[in-house]
């Protein structure tokens, strides 16, 4: 008789555990994640958390960077694992910040030039999945801008004038580009130099030819900027 008691105790307990199962499986959710942007995870301007991120990333010898970094947040009790489909490139990383339990560090290393793209996967025990996305555009160098400003040196000598390079910029200065090298043409008088301003003396008035052409830190020239200006003394 005891041993009836037993069994039935034991298939009581056991329907019990499984009625308990399917009403967590019924009220679960599934795992919170989004990516960590300025240190929060949701968007002041839509109020939504950061399920999809758009970066970029400069490659290359001159820049001395062959991956990137970024972090992410998963919250879930019955968290099961974090997976990563990165079919583009590779994860270099994975690891949970110090002093935190749901905020990861991951370093990606790009495998081709273009739009990479990484899926980061959270799966609770219950089976139910989350994800956020990463679309990277991965480029080598983008050339610099030349642009100029010139004004007026001195009134004692009416045709000095002073021009300026600096307005040229590196399209992908955020990433360590910079210019090194001007290369002014006066009415057919190149004027190399590797700081950005030159003076010049006119010896009369009217139209003159400027040409400006500015090398970035990688080696890359840009697009010579030609233009006829009118000097009046």
């Amino acid at each position: 008789m005891k041993r009836i008691y037993l069994i039935i105790l034991i298939c009581c307990i056991a329907v019990s555990c499984e009625f308990r199962w399917e009403d967590s499986m019924v009220a679960n959710v599934p795992p919170e994640i989004a990516f960590i942007k300025n240190g929060e995870t949701i968007n002041p301007d839509s109020g939504e958390s950061y399920k999809t991120m758009e970066d970029s990333l400069k490659i290359g010898l001159k820049s001395n960077v062959t991956s990137v970094t970024f972090y992410y947040e998963v919250r879930d009790e019955n968290l099961r694992e974090v997976s990563y489909e990165a079919p583009d490139g590779e994860i270099l990383s994975s690891n949970i910040l110090e002093n935190t339990t749901d905020q990861y560090q991951v370093v990606y290393r790009p495998g081709r030039a273009g739009k990479n793209q990484v899926k980061i996967i959270a799966k609770d025990e219950f089976g139910a999945t989350s994800n956020i996305i990463l679309n990277l555009i991965v480029y080598e160098n983008l050339p610099p801008v030349a642009m100029y400003s010139y004004t007026k040196k001195s009134i004692i000598r009416p045709g000095h004038f002073e021009f300026s390079g600096e307005p040229s910029y590196d399209q992908d200065e955020k990433y360590g580009g910079d210019i090194i090298h001007y290369q002014f043409e006066i009415d057919g008088v190149e004027i190399p130099s590797p700081e950005s301003i030159v003076e010049y003396i006119f010896q009369e008035k009217g139209q003159h030819e400027i040409k400006l052409k500015v090398q970035d830190n990688d080696g890359e020239w840009s697009e010579e900027l030609r233009e006829l200006i009118t000097i009046e003394f």
